[in-house]
């Protein structure tokens, strides 16, 4: 590599928030959308995905649905489906080729979704969640790690509580490539 920019994504109307590059090596998706509180005006704001081809950086397709900023994006591991996680507490199943929305999940008034990974295989998401104390603004407790099914975003596991004395929402989340293992970003490990 010669350290010299090969390529520019220009289209959001707002800075980007989450970015994901395809298996396969060929695409990046991109999310939109500051970190505003909820009392801002969010109307006309870009909250959306975006698809780019990286070699000619052109715009494929643009993903709408989200109502606040992005948190995360990810490919799936055959670069099939797209997860994305957002301010507006949703977590959405995207089919990549037709940019079609295929599944969604709301969590509940006062709860905050953080990170969203698919599992290696593919069958399974990860995301962080916690409950929002509603007597201190933005801190979230317990925390934990919620396990789906990646097709029907069915909850399967929610992972122990995470007591660090923190109480700030699970932003980054790993796991083992055999699969056994989950960490997060307090450095606790399942």
């Amino acid at each position: 590599s010669t350290g010299k920019r090969i390529q520019a994504f220009l289209a959001h109307k707002e800075d980007i928030s989450a970015l994901a590059l395809s298996p396969d090596g060929k695409y990046v998706l991109s999310g939109a959308g500051a970190y505003t509180s909820a009392s801002v005006e969010d109307e006309g704001r870009d909250f959306t995905l975006k698809l780019w081809d990286i070699s000619t950086g052109r715009e494929i397709k643009t993903f709408l649905g989200h109502t606040r900023y992005i948190k995360s994006v990810a490919f799936s591991p055959d670069g099939r489906y797209a997860l994305s996680s957002g301010g507006d507490d949703t977590l959405r199943l995207w089919e990549v080729s037709t940019g079609r929305q295929i599944q969604v999940i709301k969590e509940q008034q006062g709860s905050f979704l953080g990170r969203a990974i698919f599992s290696h295989d593919g069958r399974q998401i990860l995301a962080g969640h916690c409950k929002i104390d509603p007597k201190f603004i933005g801190v979230c407790s317990p925390e934990t790690i919620k396990l789906f099914d990646a097709f029907t975003l069915r909850e399967i596991k929610t992972f122990s509580p995470i007591d660090n004395g923190s109480f700030n929402a699970v932003l980054y989340i790993a796991l083992s490539l055999d699969g056994r293992y989950v960490s997060n970003g307090f450095l606790s490990l399942w």
